[in-house]
């Protein structure tokens, strides 16, 4: 609030005292949005917005946010007293917004009068005493010196329950003058179905409403024990059921009405499907060969099979390898057989069934085996031994092993046993590498143990040529990360082109040097980049190139800029970081700063008065103009002074500073002359 306007409004306070009449035209009502930090505030420097108010309520007027940390105990008892509690400034059972309250009683938002009435708390102001404070009292509007600024909140209808002004945190309370709205009208109105397949449906679903609810979606109880949610767009979903049945499925319609998630269904978003037993095929399968050795030269092979859904199992038909077949009932599915001479024989089975009056075959992998029948042998000694083992890394954390291993005269190796150190023991086959995976970093002493058949018994052989170590390193984790600041801090107010400072910090997070790691910075709308100690700016962009980060480094960077003209709002500075070693969306941060709104002069056509203080957002209004022919001075009927009383101090809430004067006849003489004088400045 400037100083000439707070002198307006004593002088006029003087000269209605003083029963003189002013012959001017009525002024625009100011109102007032600057923190007061005097004795009348009930919270002192006010709350900018509805978060400080919080901060400050909870602090009670000490958290410093406001740049004021003097205890006030007693704001819960005054809200009390005004119908506000502390669960009323969270927006869970209405919202806030920005009005006005004038000294006549009216709270006004958007330009309309949404209370009226208006009764605030203020300190050191008379009024219906407050319990719990020894300095708040309860006064009508029309105490206050001038409009001010306020919080103010209403209820999900769209109507008036309270106000908190924002230059003083005084509570206001008043009658409501906004009438409550059409109750909301919202109804499920039908659901769809479609029939994909013998078990899939599509189902769709529509609603209504008006008068205030909005629709959110749909919920689709299937039936089945199952259900879906889906959004108001399109109302459509798919579900195929698991198994047969007939189900009943409803749809309800979800909406949102007053703020609160209401739903609604009916007779007509409900419907039936019928799910039909699925035709059975007949499944007919050869499930396994078995084999045993009798002697060197005789084996006994078994076969299994499976049938269901119809299908019946005759018998089998076995080829033994060796150019001999027979079949078989299910009866004498055991069969016997002896080969003529030493080799190595594939051995197969096919089992036979009857399906639908037809003859039918299958085989399958498990179906399948192979025996070796060897050479007769003169007793010689077997030779066998565990020669070597050998690692080979694949990846970080994965090794191959190989072997060598002597088995002979006899001797024959049946399969390797791996234990690879880490609690884990496979038994592989005989030859081949075999591959293994470690779940965490460390130093693994791995034992191979050759398991050797000798003359149809198994026994162990090793050595400490079986035996390696392999290391397996932790995994990289690269990692990265930017903060950006103004001044220091991340939200800075400057003047338009007033050289500020924006930091660039830059920090390896990872357990890896990071490498070409390119920092970058593009000045937003209305900022110019000036110098930077680092880097290069090109096009009002900065960027530099940072080599190698090592792990836990720090890198710095300083930018000097500034805001040539005037920008309204807050001005985000966003910079990002960017590096080849860390894969993935590149890590950013913003600051933000913002240019205090200017002042300009306009002659006030309302008043015929030149005022000077006038923000640059409301320079257009209609009532002022730059033709300041229509501000000249009018003659001044010459007024007979009387002696005034001697004034006492006026609280002025929303004033940045408490005026008490004791004025005497030449002090009002003085006063006159300085208010003609301001009108013609």
């Amino acid at each position: 609030m400037s100083i000439k306007i707070k002198m307006l409004a004593v002088l006029t306070a003087i000269a209605s005292m003083s029963g003189l009449v002013f012959a001017t035209q009525s002024q625009a009502v100011y109102v007032d949005s600057t923190p007061d930090c005097d004795k009348f505030a009930i919270i002192r420097c006010g709350t900018k917005d509805l978060t400080q108010l919080r901060v400050e309520y909870d602090s009670l007027n000490k958290s410093g946010s406001n740049s004021s940390t003097t205890e006030q105990r007693d704001i819960p008892a005054i809200f009390s007293a005004m119908g506000i509690s502390r669960a009323d400034l969270e927006s869970t059972n209405g919202q806030f917004t920005f009005g006005d309250v004038y000294t006549d009683g009216r709270v006004v938002v958007n330009g309309k009068t949404v209370a009226t009435g208006a009764r605030v708390a203020g300190r050191h102001m008379g009024g219906t005493p407050i319990s719990g404070s020894s300095t708040a009292g309860i006064i009508p509007a029309s105490k206050m010196a001038t409009a001010q600024r306020a919080i103010v909140k209403f209820n999900y209808d769209g109507q008036f329950l309270f106000a908190v002004m924002t230059p003083c945190g005084n509570p206001v309370t008043a009658t409501n003058t906004v009438p409550k709205p059409k109750p909301p009208v919202y109804a499920c109105e039908q659901i769809s179905k479609k029939e994909i397949s013998r078990t899939e449906y599509d189902f769709g679903a529509r609603s209504s409403y008006k008068d205030g609810a909005v629709a959110s979606g749909f919920t689709f109880n299937f039936g089945d024990g199952t259900s879906k949610t889906v959004g108001p767009q399109s109302g459509l979903t798919r579900h195929a059921y698991a198994k047969p049945g007939t189900y009943t499925v409803t749809v309800t319609a979800l909406f949102t009405a007053n703020g609160k998630n209401v739903s609604a269904t009916a007779p007509a978003c409900k419907t039936t499907v019928t799910v039909k037993a699925e035709e059975l095929k007949p499944v007919y399968a050869c499930e396994q060969i078995s084999k045993k050795e009798i002697s060197r030269t005789e084996y006994e092979f078994g076969a299994k099979s499976s049938v269901k859904n119809g299908a019946t199992a005759t018998g089998f038909s076995y080829d033994f390898g060796d150019g001999q077949k027979k079949t078989t009932g299910l009866s004498d599915s055991t069969q016997r057989h002896t080969y003529a001479k030493p080799g190595t024989y594939n051995v197969s089975v096919t089992a036979l069934f009857k399906v639908n009056g037809k003859s039918e075959a299958a085989t399958a992998p498990a179906c399948k085996t192979t025996v070796t029948v060897k050479p007769e042998v003169v007793d010689v000694k077997p030779v066998y031994s565990c020669d070597a083992l050998t690692a080979s890394q694949i990846s970080r954390a994965k090794y191959s092993f190989n072997s060598r291993i002597t088995a002979e005269d006899g001797a024959s190796v049946k399969s390797r046993t791996f234990e690879y150190g880490d609690g884990t023991t496979e038994t592989k086959d005989a030859t081949g590498p075999v591959e293994h995976t470690y779940a965490k970093a460390g130093t693994y002493t791995v034992k191979l143990t050759a398991n050797i058949l000798v003359n149809g018994t198994t026994v162990p052989a090793t050595s400490a040529a079986c035996t390696t170590k392999v290391t397996v390193k932790e995994a990289d984790k690269p990692g990265v990360s930017i903060i950006k600041t103004v001044n220091g801090v991340e939200h800075e107010a400057v003047a338009v082109n007033e050289v500020f400072n924006y930091e660039v910090k830059v920090t390896n997070t990872g357990n890896v040097d990071l490498k070409d790691a390119v920092v970058t910075d593009n000045a937003p709308k209305g900022v110019t980049f000036k110098s930077a100690d680092k880097g290069e700016i090109k096009d009002n962009k900065w960027s530099y190139t940072i080599p190698t980060l090592k792990v836990g480094e720090s890198m710095k960077f300083n930018i000097k800029a500034v805001v040539a003209e005037y920008l309204p709002g807050t001005i985000v500075n966003n910079a990002c970081v960017e590096t080849p070693t860390v894969p993935g969306e590149k890590p950013c941060d913003d600051a933000t700063v913002e240019v205090p709104e200017p002042k300009v002069e306009r002659c006030d056509t309302t008043t015929n008065e030149i005022v000077k203080d006038i923000p640059l957002s409301q320079a257009n209004d209609e009532k002022y103009t730059t033709d300041y022919s229509q501000c000249e001075e009018t003659p001044e009927v010459p007024v007979t002074p009387v002696t005034p009383e001697t004034p006492v101090e006026l609280p002025k809430t929303g004033l940045s500073q408490s005026i008490t004067a004791v004025i005497g006849l030449g002090s009002l003489t003085m006063a006159t002359y300085y208010y003609v004088a301001s009108r013609r400045s």
